[in-house]
């Protein structure tokens, strides 16, 4: 049976080839690795847009039938108008 003193006073080796992962992987000082590059989208106002719409249409389920109708056409416009800007977006 272990004592609290053996869990507490167990060292982690640094000699595990997991130790170093630069020279694990074949990284060199003569051979740095290339940094990749994360794309992301431009900030838009259309998933805030067809976030409205759903919210709105939501309440209208609640209250009046013309809100959802409303809800569902901004929804709708929000996600033309997104898809329509990430088709165009260059890259």
């Amino acid at each position: 049976m272990q004592t609290s003193d053996d869990a507490t006073t167990q060292s982690v080796s640094t000699d595990h080839p997991t130790a170093h992962p630069p020279e694990a992987a074949g990284v060199t000082p003569e051979h740095p690795v290339a940094e990749e590059h994360i794309h992301l989208p431009p900030p838009s106002i259309w998933p805030i847009t067809t976030a409205l719409g759903v919210a709105l249409a939501g309440f209208g389920l609640v209250t009046a039938v013309v809100f959802s109708y409303l809800g569902l056409v901004v929804m709708a416009f929000g996600i033309v108008a997104w898809i329509q800007e990430l088709r165009h977006e260059p890259h």
